[in-house]
């Protein structure tokens, strides 16, 4: 009897671990949807510059009217997504470290990174070894990208003489 209740409880365990698994990815897809959105509104209004700032206020406004119950489309949003969509024009950037990461480390990546390769090279590191936000941020702030590639980051050699 306690074979089968040994069993039982694998099985309820083994279950148990699908579904969270599922989960798991089903929240990852969601992510990438709404990232891969973020840079198509942008994209969109980086094609519209004409119409001036004043629209993305409206803009704005006319979601929340549409979509009342959703999140992360005020006006400083959309201008980071018109910021996002214009600094990341790499689409396998888009594709294999953006849509990986949640928006806000996108974010970070965006304003305090200025090249392409520096960004990639944070945001893989992120998603390695899944950083939050404020250690993206620490590790950027203390030069690990310098630190890792060996770089000089101090002047013993010279001063020490």
């Amino acid at each position: 009897m306690e074979l089968q209740e040994s069993t039982q409880i694998q099985l309820i365990t083994d279950i148990k671990d699908k579904i969270k698994a599922a989960q798991y990815k089903a929240l990852l897809n969601v992510n990438e949807q709404l990232i891969r959105l973020y840079w198509d509104i942008g994209n969109d209004l980086n094609k519209n510059t004409a119409y001036g700032n004043k629209f993305i206020d409206t803009l704005a406004q006319e979601i929340k009217l549409a979509f009342p119950e959703a999140k992360g489309y005020s006006a400083r949003n959309l201008r980071y997504m018109k910021r996002f969509a214009r600094e990341i024009t790499d689409q396998n950037f888009l594709q294999t470290v953006s849509a990986k990461l949640p928006w806000s480390h996108n974010l970070v990546l965006i304003e305090k990174l200025k090249t392409m390769e520096s960004r990639y090279w944070y945001g893989v590191k992120a998603i390695e070894n899944g950083w939050s936000v404020a250690v993206l941020e620490h590790q950027i702030a203390t030069g690990l990208i310098d630190r890792e590639q060996g770089k000089k980051l101090q002047n013993f050699e010279k001063l020490l003489p």
